[in-house]
C-alpha cells in the first residue's frame, strides 16, 4: 500500500484510532506512503493504539515520512494500553530508510509515546474521556513536556530489538 494520508488528530497509515478491543488480522505492509497531521497521535500504522493485541502482530511499515505535532511514531504514534499480562513486542518492523519521522515532542522511530495504565488510572471515566486529561501528558507553557499520573498497572511492555527495527542506515559515501 502506498499513498498519502492527511488529517488532524489520530492519523495512521492504516488505522487512526485502534480501540481497546481492536486488532488487525492481516499481514500489513505500508511501502512509501506519507502520513501527515497537523495535530497529535500520528503513526505509520496506527495513530493511537489502545489494544495490546496489536502489539503481538507481525507488521512491516516502510513510510516515506510520518509527521505531526505530538506523539508521532514510525509504527504507532501513541500506544496507551492496559495489559492484563506482560507483553513482548517483537514483530513490528519500521524501515524508514527512505524517509523521516518528525514531531515537536514525543517522537520515536517505532513508537512516539508508550505508557500502560490500569482501570484505577481512569478515575471512573471511560478510556476516551480519560485519554487527554489523565493518560497523555501534553505540553505545558514554554514547550516543556507535561506529566501524567504514574501507571498503576504492574505489567510490562517489552520491546525487543531483535526483530523490531527503526534505524535509518547511515548514508554511503
Amino acid at each position: 500500500m502506498a499513498g498519502i494520508v492527511v488529517g488532524r488528530h489520530y492519523v495512521g497509515g492504516l488505522v487512526g484510532y485502534n480501540d481497546t478491543d481492536g486488532t488487525i488480522d492481516i499481514n500489513y505492509t505500508l511501502i512509501g506512503g506519507r502520513v501527515a497531521a497537523t495535530g497529535d497521535c500520528v503513526g505509520g500504522l496506527v495513530g493511537l493504539n489502545a489494544s495490546t493485541e496489536l502489539l503481538e502482530k507481525k507488521l512491516t511499515i516502510k513510510p516515506s515520512s510520518v509527521q505531526g505535532r505530538y506523539y508521532v511514531g514510525g509504527a504507532i504514534g501513541a500506544n496507551v494500553v492496559n495489559p492484563e499480562e506482560n507483553v513482548t513486542v517483537s514483530g513490528l518492523k519500521v524501515d524508514n530508510s527512505l524517509g523521516t519521522v518528525t514531531a515537536e515532542a514525543f517522537c520515536g522511530g517505532l513508537i512516539g509515546y508508550q505508557r500502560t495504565y490500569a482501570a484505577a488510572n481512569l478515575g471512573g471515566k471511560r478510556f476516551w474521556e480519560a485519554l487527554s486529561d489523565d493518560l497523555l501528558p501534553g505540553i505545558q507553557a514554554g514547550n516543556v513536556p507535561g506529566t501524567a499520573a504514574a501507571s498503576l498497572n504492574n505489567h510490562t511492555i517489552t520491546i525487543t530489538a531483535k526483530k523490531n527495527s527503526s534505524l535509518k542506515p547511515p548514508p554511503t559515501t
